[in-house]
């Protein structure tokens, strides 16, 4: 049973006194007792619905006891159980079936009580009406009637049904619900549809659902000398085949009665990921793409270039794409992570990222890399560490996230990365409890073992003053504090920020995870202050030298 009841307030009186908010003529409570009476409604527009059975349940006493009191809302909708001892209890509602359709006009609800003290308990239950969705399936091109297509709505509880000859079909006994739910249409050949659905006040007649017909893209792995590679050797050294991963994005349409579909910011979306081995030749191809969404390749835990653009959609004519993935020369990189004492950690994760994927999911580039002598040099942008924080949200819903690496941290604090390209990568670490650290390095050919540090967050309360030169006092400054990395390549987040107020004062409060400093101004001037481990027990003052 689907919990669809909400529990609105209630009152527990030890006394049996009841409360100023027990309905007028309430009966009282006798001693060591709980009482529980109240109302049901109707959920699209809260009238008091009589009628309604409602039986309660020891859920201690096993799913097959039975009912330990039953009772019928009366003509203004309420109702009241006998007293009982205090204890669990679950009451469900149900009505008797429609003489005509045999079927009940109300879903079932269910709701858990856990009254531990005597007392009173006034609760609102709220049930919904059954609805039905019915309508045509069609191409979208033709009109021509799709025969079985496979129609369900999420989180129903229902089984999909099928449409008929002439693409009809009908879902039945659905809750009449004030926000969408999700219609899912499946047929062969034809890229799936999804529309969010308001079932409100009546049931759905007369919808048309116009299917679009499924794209698909195929190609071949090849090798840097453009050789067809279709197996790789696996962890134990034997040939696998390659994998094809393929990721889409798009949102899904409210769907209005008539079936016309209206894609709005308040959409929701909807993510599909897809992935197929090669053959020994290293073909392959992808079936069942809808042409609306965003899409991007990649190769499973391997290190490729892509001939094409990096991510793509498909034309209104266009049913099918070629596409060709180059593996690319990797290394193998692997590290340990160990706490602020050398002590390795468990658990968490090590996230590796192509600088030129990282600068992809900002608006403005997060790495900024040079041409050195024909390869790319790459050095953190003057505000990454204002930035930086964001990273993990943003790969993470980016079309591309599939191009990334992940690797567990193990036993004794070590990843391990099989197969990674070559040239500057963000490696991103992070463990549960522990302040994420971002590096930046330039894998080459050979990559010896690494070690990271991670540090615990320790909450620092910070104040102080700005000051120019001649002593005076600055207010509307600029101040931040600033981690301070701690090797090679890792970059110091931006902890905490505000401005200075009035007689050149701030205060900043944060998690310290590490050593850090406060830094005053902007990118043209700016004042540090020195290098604290632990919390600054005196006011800072920082004034330029």
């Amino acid at each position: 049973m689907t919990a669809s009841a909400k529990l609105l307030a209630f009152v527990l009186s030890a006394l049996g006194l009841g409360s100023a908010q027990d309905p007028p003529g309430s009966p009282p409570v006798p001693e060591g007792k709980v009482l529980v009476t109240g109302i049901v409604r109707n959920h699209l527009d809260g009238a008091p619905l009589p009628g309604i059975h409602l039986t309660m349940r020891d859920p201690t006493a096993g799913c097959d006891a039975p009912a330990t009191q039953t009772t019928v809302s009366d003509g203004e909708g309420r109702f009241r159980f006998l007293p009982f001892e205090p204890g669990p209890r679950f009451i469900v509602t149900s009505t008797r079936p429609d003489p005509v359709t045999k079927k009940p006009p109300f879903p079932p609800t269910e709701t858990d009580l856990f009254p531990e003290e005597p007392g009173r308990l006034e609760i609102e239950l709220v049930v919904g009406e059954l609805g039905s969705v019915a309508g045509t399936v069609v191409d979208e091109v033709s009109g021509a009637p799709l025969r079985g297509a496979r129609i369900g709505i999420r989180g129903a509880d229902k089984p999909p049904v099928t449409s008929g000859i002439g693409g009809e079909f009908r879902v039945s006994d659905l809750a009449l619900r004030n926000h969408s739910q999700q219609i899912q249409v499946e047929a062969h050949g034809y890229a799936d549809f999804w529309g969010a659905l308001l079932l409100g006040e009546k049931s759905v007649e007369g919808m048309t659902i116009r299917m679009r017909r499924a794209r698909s893209i195929f190609g071949t792995v090849r090798n840097e000398s453009e050789e067809p590679v279709g197996r790789v050797p696996g962890p134990d050294g034997e040939p696998v085949p390659i994998v094809v991963d393929m990721q889409g994005r798009g949102r899904i349409p409210f769907v209005h009665p008539d079936g016309a579909l209206d894609v709005r910011e308040s959409s929701p979306g909807r993510v599909d990921v897809r992935g197929v081995e090669t053959d020994e030749r290293g073909a392959w191809r992808i079936e069942g793409l809808d042409p609306d969404f965003l899409w991007s390749l990649a190769l499973r835990g391997l290190p490729y270039r892509k001939d094409e653009v990096a991510t793509f959609t498909f034309g209104s004519r266009e049913y099918s794409k070629s596409a060709t993935l180059t593996l690319a020369i990797s290394a193998r990189v692997e590290g340990r992570v160990l706490d602020e004492v050398g002590e390795p950690i468990v658990q968490g994760g090590v996230l590796a990222t192509a600088a030129s994927l990282v600068n992809e999911v900002f608006e403005e580039p997060l790495i900024l890399l040079e041409k050195q002598e024909g390869r790319d040099v790459a050095r953190w942008a003057p505000d990454a560490a204002d930035r930086i924080a964001s990273f993990p949200e943003r790969i993470s819903s980016s079309v591309r996230m599939r191009e990334t690496h992940l690797a567990r941290i193990g036993s004794e604090g070590h990843f391990q990365f099989p197969s990674v390209e070559r040239g500057p990568t963000l490696f991103f670490v992070r463990r549960s409890g522990y302040a994420p650290k971002a590096i930046l390095r330039d894998v080459g050919a050979e990559e010896a073992p690494w070690e990271v540090r991670l540090f615990e967050g320790k909450g620092v309360s910070v104040k102080g003053r700005v000051l120019d030169a001649e002593g005076q006092a600055r207010a509307g400054v600029p101040v931040r504090a600033l981690g301070v990395s701690g090797g090679e390549g890792e970059l110091g987040w931006t902890l905490s920020q505000t401005t200075t107020v009035a007689e050149g004062a701030f205060f900043l409060r944060f998690d310290a995870a590490g050593p850090w400093r406060i830094v005053a101004g902007d990118s043209e001037a700016t004042v540090e202050s020195e290098i604290f481990e632990e919390a600054a027990e005196e006011e800072i003052t920082l004034r330029p030298r």
